[in-house]
């Protein structure tokens, strides 16, 4: 149970991290100026939670 706690935790911090860093990248690449927004989704952090949450129990 710890585990997947753990890995729920760093996966959606990796996931925050890596989304940024993709979004900068490519709007680099496309010469475009548009700014990148830095808003973080409550709603979207509590459905990967409870998707992982429902595949964990599924695989228990």
């Amino acid at each position: 149970m710890l585990i997947g706690i753990s890995s729920c935790v760093t996966g959606i911090i990796i996931g925050i991290i890596t989304s940024r860093f993709f979004q900068v990248v490519i709007v680099k690449l496309s010469g475009f100026d548009i700014k990148v927004s830095n808003g973080l989704s409550i709603e979207a952090i509590l459905y990967a939670i409870l998707i992982f949450i429902s595949i964990f129990i599924i695989i228990i």
